[in-house]
Formats: structure tokens, sequence, C-alpha cells
């Protein structure tokens, strides 16, 4: 068998409700698609976080991936760090909240 078809046939499996073809597609890409979210968020308990968002995204999804499945994960991973930076920008811009003022 080609080794290059092994990850289509996973996808295909996962996408008729497989579990474990699901867990072979997850163990393929996890630790690369980690490393990209490490990278990008310099942060590795987000990138954890991120990590496990991309898988749980894959799963609800699989119908939406087109072509190469590693692409679409890496996209799917790359969109998530932007989210999370985003988001760290808008906390960081924010004031801190006020200490309420003593009573007299």
């Amino acid at each position: 068998m080609n080794p290059s078809s092994i990850p289509q046939l996973e996808l295909e499996r996962a996408r008729r409700g497989d579990r474990a073809a699901f867990e072979g597609i997850v163990a393929e890409y996890q630790a690369a698609v980690y490393t990209l979210c490490r990278q990008l968020l310099a942060d590795p308990d987000e990138a954890v976080d991120v990590t496990q968002d991309v898988f749980l995204a894959a799963w609800l999804n699989l119908h939406q991936v087109k072509g190469n499945l590693q692409a679409w994960l890496f996209k799917v991973a790359i969109n998530r760090c932007r989210d999370r930076l985003r988001r760290r920008r808008h906390l960081a811009a924010e004031p801190p909240p006020r200490a309420p003022r003593p009573q007299p």
C-alpha cells in the first residue's frame, strides 16, 4: 500500500465515525500541530489548548476536509493561533479595573 494513501484511508474511515481511525490521525499529526502552535504562540500551555481545539474541530468537521489533511489541520491551527494572539492583544490593551474608593 502507498504510505501517502494511509492518511486518506484513515480520513475516510473517520468520516464514517471510526474513532480508531481518528485516533490514528491524531497520533500521526498531533506533534506537528503542537509544534506549529508552540512556535506561533510561544506558550506551551496555550499550544496544548489550541492543539486540542484543532483536533476537536477536525472531528466535528471532517466532511470539510478536501485535499491534504495536514494542510487543512495546519490552516485550522494557524487560524486558532491568530485568534488567541488577537485576544491577547485585546486583553493587554484594556485598562486594568479600578479599585473601589473607600467610603469616608
